[in-house]
């Protein structure tokens, strides 16, 4: 197993094959087990990475979250800058029930932890990375 260390600020350190030592735990640092593949890319990524809530940021994610809600307009907007990815939606759009016809119609915001919103996320096969540069892009809109 791997452990990512971590000081206060979030900031990676290091991944060891251990929990966080007494000593290590005195100085601030924490671990927190995480896979093969996460340690991967730590190994790989020269820039400072942050782990936060399980996931591991960049500084511009670690900086600029990604937020939680935008409105219906913000979102629209955002998807209008790349038509093939609108497109993509509006066809899921088109072949769903009434009630999610009617949210992406009606709703006046749109919350990442619907169940609708990650449904469709999931179904157009979208990174999580990829679904939060939408959302930044759609809170720069009033």
């Amino acid at each position: 197993m791997k452990y990512i260390i971590t000081d206060a600020g979030n900031n990676v350190l290091f991944v060891q094959d251990f929990e966080a030592s007494q000593e290590q735990k005195n100085e601030g640092l924490k671990s927190e087990s995480i896979t093969q593949e996460i340690a991967d890319e730590i190994d790989a990524i020269d820039v400072p990475m942050f782990w936060v809530d399980g996931n591991l940021l960049n500084s511009e994610q670690f900086s600029n979250p990604a937020p939680y809600s935008v409105s219906n307009y913000q979102i629209k907007r955002a998807l209008n800058t790349n038509p093939a990815d609108r497109e993509a939606v509006e066809a899921l759009i088109a072949g769903a029930d009434q009630d999610t016809v009617d949210g992406w119609n009606h709703a006046q915001h749109f919350k990442s932890d619907h169940a609708i919103f990650i449904g469709a996320v999931d179904v157009l096969g979208w990174s999580q990375e990829k679904v939060d540069d939408y959302l930044r892009l759609a809170n720069t809109f009033e």
